[in-house]
């Protein structure tokens, strides 16, 4: 009776182990066919990723080699009209809003690495267009205080502008002003056209690793 006890406790454990071996294998099968599926999803969707990557590096690669060449110095972001107020040009609301946000609707499907370079792009795009902004109006400002001083509303009139155009300090200050906004327009152009050709080579690399990965 003792040997048969023995014998059926034996053959328990054997099941218990066996059980949990088969589990264990059974479990084991489960995670790689998961594995498996989900590195196909995403080189499934590899395709429309790097899609999206060449419509935005084709965007970006046009605006760095035609509408961004700094070395012309043609390029006005700003302006100073009649009235004496900052005028921005079609240029700047360009390339510091319109595409920006034209390129969200590629970015924004690559992944969240290509989303977060997208992010800080457009950061740097908006602090550098509010630091133009910023330095336009207070030159402007200082351009006032040394002219006819703090009476807005003396330089806010056509009549006293056509006025004081026949005063030479007023005449040249104005050239000293054009000559600044000239200047902020040529480095802004410059500055702009790094922060775009810093995110084309980005998603350059990232568009190659995306190739790479299709081998796979």
């Amino acid at each position: 009776m003792f040997f048969v006890d023995k014998d059926t406790i034996i053959a328990g454990v054997i099941a218990f182990f066996g059980a949990i071996i088969g589990g264990a294998i059974t479990l084991v099968g489960v995670v790689l066919s998961i594995n498996h599926n989900e590195k196909l999803r995403i080189k499934d969707d590899l395709p429309d990723k790097i899609n999206h990557i060449e419509n935005a590096l084709n965007t970006l690669g046009k605006i760095i080699e035609n509408d961004l060449v700094f070395e012309s110095g043609t390029k006005k972001f700003i302006t100073l009209t009649n009235l004496f107020n900052i005028e921005c040009s079609s240029d700047f609301d360009r390339f510091t809003g319109t595409v920006p946000k034209e390129l969200k609707k590629d970015f924004i499907y690559i992944d969240s690495e290509a989303y977060r370079m997208y992010l800080k792009f457009k950061s740097n795009v908006q602090l550098l267009g509010m630091n133009l902004l910023n330095n336009a109006e207070l030159k402007l400002h200082d351009f006032r205080d040394e002219t006819i001083g703090n009476d807005n509303t003396d330089f806010m009139d056509k009549t006293n502008i056509v006025i004081m155009q026949e005063d030479v300090k007023f005449i040249e200050k104005r050239m000293e002003l054009n000559r600044f906004y000239l200047k902020q327009n040529r480095e802004f152009a410059f500055a702009l056209h790094m922060i775009y050709f810093d995110i084309h080579t980005q998603l350059t690399l990232k568009h190659d690793q995306l190739i790479e990965e299709l081998d796979y």
